[in-house]
């Protein structure tokens, strides 16, 4: 019993730390997102946040690691909105996926934003970013089922989820499609995109 009752307040503190956690990582989606990476000081950064720079740098170390969590977590929901239903066609999980990310930059597109930036930045947070598109790289080809895609079906598959980040957001700022025309747009590029060349791989 003794054991059980010292367990319980350690797990409410993990909780705890971890909800704070996901609190400042939540804060600091929108500060990165309205003011850019570097224009806040660690001081003002923490204090927008609504925390002491102290507690800030208790649970992530240095303003450059908070970004790098930040960036995380804006690439984890990112690749949740794509994730594909197995009991779906490779169309309609494309149309679906497609919906969902264009569904999210228009939301705020300085959101997506940050994630976008962080390609300029460091290695660490551009493999971050880089992650999530090998990631729908490798969703895509697993739907198609090939064994052993070519090269070449790897790149064209890079290049169209390159085109669908930038013309949505492109989009988002300036309009000239309907969202439904913008992401049928982006299935049919998906589609002629893998016609022309998933034959190389099934060679």
């Amino acid at each position: 019993m003794e054991d059980m009752a010292e367990t319980a307040p350690r797990t409410r503190r993990r909780l705890a730390n971890a909800e704070r956690s996901a609190e400042l990582i939540e804060a600091g989606v929108r500060l990165f997102a309205e003011r850019g990476v570097w224009r806040l000081s660690a001081e003002e950064l923490a204090r927008q946040a609504g925390a002491s720079k102290a507690l800030l740098f208790h649970y992530f170390g240095s303003k450059r690691r908070y970004y790098v969590a930040v960036v995380q977590a804006i690439a984890d929901r990112v690749a949740a909105l794509t994730v594909p239903n197995p009991r779906l066609p490779l169309d309609m999980n494309l149309r679906v996926a497609v919906g969902s990310f264009v569904d999210f930059v228009e939301e705020d597109p300085a959101v997506y934003r940050v994630l976008r930036g962080a390609m300029d930045g460091d290695e660490e947070v551009r493999a971050i970013a880089e992650r999530v598109r090998m990631l729908e790289v490798e969703r895509i080809i697993e739907q198609i089922g090939l064994e052993n895609p070519s090269a070449k079906l790897r790149t064209a598959i890079y290049g169209w989820i390159g085109l669908v980040e930038t013309a949505t957001l492109h989009w988002a700022d300036h309009g000239g499609f309907a969202k439904d025309e913008l992401v049928e747009m982006f299935v049919r590029a998906a589609e002629s995109v893998l016609e022309q060349v998933r034959d190389d791989s099934e060679r």
